[in-house]
């Protein structure tokens, strides 16, 4: 198993998740993907000193960009081999804060998906209540090899 990837998952989605746990920020925020599957993603990670503002809430950037790495995780188990999304506009509101310590799951949804241009919704949750959400549009590309 590739550390923090859900077990059962196919070796190129399996490296599509890996990729994502693999980004500093995500890693510093203690991001946990909890499942991936056919056009959903649920992940999860704790409020800590660094998700936080001056004021002591969670910092609506570190929302936005967890919301927006979810969704790429609902559409990538739908990805041709030799493609990736990549976002090209994302709405995000913020809806009520979240303290230090507090537990947030993050889902998403693939709404639709062409050839060129994926449409997804994400939410951020804290104990049964919606803190957050944001809407998607990610381009379908081609992934350059020798990278």
């Amino acid at each position: 198993m590739t550390d923090g990837v859900p077990e059962g998952l196919p070796p190129d989605l399996t490296e599509r998740v890996a990729g994502v746990i693999d980004v500093p920020l995500h890693r510093h925020l203690g991001f946990e993907v909890v499942s991936v599957g056919d056009g959903v993603s649920r992940a999860r990670f704790v409020v800590g000193a660094a998700a936080i503002n001056n004021v002591g809430l969670i910092h609506g950037g570190v929302l936005y960009s967890l919301l927006d790495a979810v969704c790429y995780l609902a559409v990538a188990g739908r990805l041709a081999v030799g493609t990736t999304a990549s976002t090209i506009d994302i709405a995000f509101s913020m809806l009520r804060p979240a303290s230090a310590g507090a537990e947030v799951t993050l889902t998403a949804e693939l709404d639709r998906l062409g050839r060129s241009v994926a449409f997804l919704h994400g939410e951020a949750w804290v104990d049964g209540k919606l803190i957050a959400k944001a809407q998607a549009t990610k381009a379908i590309l081609a992934v350059d090899p020798g990278h």
